[in-house]
């Protein structure tokens, strides 16, 4: 027998035992295996859904409609003297359409339609959801606080960061999804 035979287990003492690393197989192990493995999937396709190109430029976009937003909500309580969940209904029609525009001309401009008036009634039902999320943790924040402008500062940024999940999955897959109808190239 070679030195080379003697290091090395016998066959049967191979065979039966586990590699290094590797855990014994239960109905224990498996489970667990399984919810994890049905907790990662969806996890992955959330992870895909926010790696697309167009998540960074639906944030510009809404960075964008956020200042358009936060400016004239601002000018009408302060200016105006309007009191704040008026101010930010105004505020918010403003910054949709100017959104639209934005995310029609940069964002999704490789599936824009040629058909800007159900695009814009699909990108105003998208909004609107995201829109109703958004105002309501608005006006909950804005009536908790006693001072009108902290409670609409505050109420903007928490109902902003709300809206902007459900808005963007809105816009990409029904807004902007791609379409049979002609679709304009930039």
């Amino acid at each position: 027998m070679s030195d080379m035979d003697r290091s090395k287990p016998p066959a049967s003492a191979r065979a039966s035992a586990p590699a290094p690393l590797e855990f014994a197989r239960s109905p224990v192990t498996d489970h667990a295996e399984a919810l994890l493995q049905s907790f990662l999937s969806p996890a992955r396709r959330i992870v895909r859904l926010f790696s697309h190109v167009s998540f960074p430029r639906f944030l510009g976009v809404g960075a964008v409609g956020f200042l358009i937003d936060a400016a004239i909500l601002f000018v009408l309580i302060r200016g105006a003297g309007m009191p704040p969940v008026p101010s930010r209904v105004a505020s918010f029609s403003v910054a949709v359409v100017s959104t639209w525009l934005l995310n029609r001309m940069w964002t999704f401009g490789e599936s824009r339609s040629s058909r800007p008036l159900p695009e814009f009634l699909r990108y105003l039902a998208v909004q609107l959801s995201g829109g109703a999320v958004n105002l309501a943790i608005f006006a909950l924040v804005a009536w908790a606080l006693p001072d009108p402008l902290a409670g609409a500062a505050l109420g903007l940024v928490a109902g902003s960061a709300a809206g902007l999940v459900l808005n963007y999955i809105g816009a990409r897959f029904v807004a902007f999804a791609v379409r049979s109808d002609p679709v304009i190239r930039p």
